[in-house]
């Protein structure tokens, strides 16, 4: 966890391969966000499709 001037922000990492999982800010600007999928690739990145924005 990390405290920052208005809140503070957390991080779940998989202790087996030090991915990040998903982290939250709380504070005046709260969220949350998932990390579905992550690597190494060549290829431009393409926006999820509109049924799970």
């Amino acid at each position: 966890m990390t405290m920052l001037g208005d809140g503070r922000l957390s991080y779940i990492v998989d202790p087996s391969t030090g991915r990040l999982l998903s982290s939250e800010q709380d504070g005046l600007k709260s969220g949350a966000s998932v990390v579905l999928e992550s690597g190494w690739t060549d290829e431009n990145p393409q926006p999820p499709s509109r049924t799970i924005r």
